[in-house]
């Protein structure tokens, strides 16, 4: 299947699943679900030799929460360097705990790549993006988490489509009254009028204005 990506985030199970959220040509909603992908940082360390002690240490802090430790080489980012050197790979089981882990690990070495949400490091490493399409293959699945149609991927990629598969789009405004001559304050100023404009007629309207009272 071909979709356009509309949104992505995650659910986590006993595992993280992503969930990408599009639609196709005929304009049918679908979402994909992916559970092959894992959170991971780096860690670099100026003396490798010590890569086998940070390891074991790390593994006894982490022993449910950490599920890969490798050595991996990469060019670091900041700096010309004609080789890469040797990093540390951290995978987690869960995004959740990245913060904790990478607050313990960073006295070992140089994070990299720590700061990255977990749904974003996904789409970067499949080179995916917001409003671009995707080539699926998987199975129909069965899920309550979401009420349109339900695929387990087992392969995604990008394609190239310029198009855009046929969307409903509402724009919305709205205006608020502070209570002194200041720019409003979220949850506190009352909204007192939406305006919303339909690209396909809502119950015969093509926009709308709302007033907090007649």
């Amino acid at each position: 299947m071909e979709l356009q990506i509309l949104d992505c985030d995650y659910i986590m199970l006993s595992k993280p699943i992503v969930r990408i959220f599009g639609k196709n040509m005929k304009g049918e909603t679908v979402c994909v679900f992916y559970d092959k992908f894992l959170p991971y940082f780096y860690l670099h360390s100026l003396d490798e030799s010590k890569y086998p002690e940070i390891i074991q240490t790390l593994k006894k802090k982490f022993e449910k929460g950490i599920v890969g430790l490798d050595i991996v080489n990469r060019f670091l980012p900041i700096g010309y360097s004609e080789k890469p050197v040797k990093v540390l790979k951290i995978t987690e089981k869960d995004p959740a705990m990245t913060r904790e882990i990478r607050e313990f690990a960073k006295e070992f070495g140089t994070l990299y790549e720590s700061d990255i949400l977990f749904k974003y490091r996904f789409m970067a490493d499949f080179g995916l993006k917001g409003m671009g399409w995707i080539k699926v293959e998987g199975k129909p699945t069965k899920t309550t988490t979401v009420k349109c149609k339900p695929i387990e991927a087992e392969k995604i990629e990008p394609i190239e489509i310029l198009e855009n598969a046929p969307l409903k789009i509402l724009a919305l405004d709205i205006e608020c009254v502070p209570e002194e001559d200041r720019i409003a304050i979220p949850g506190k100023d009352p909204i007192v009028m939406m305006s919303l404009a339909f690209s396909q007629d809502y119950k015969g309207f093509k926009n709308l204005v709302l007033l907090s009272k007649p």
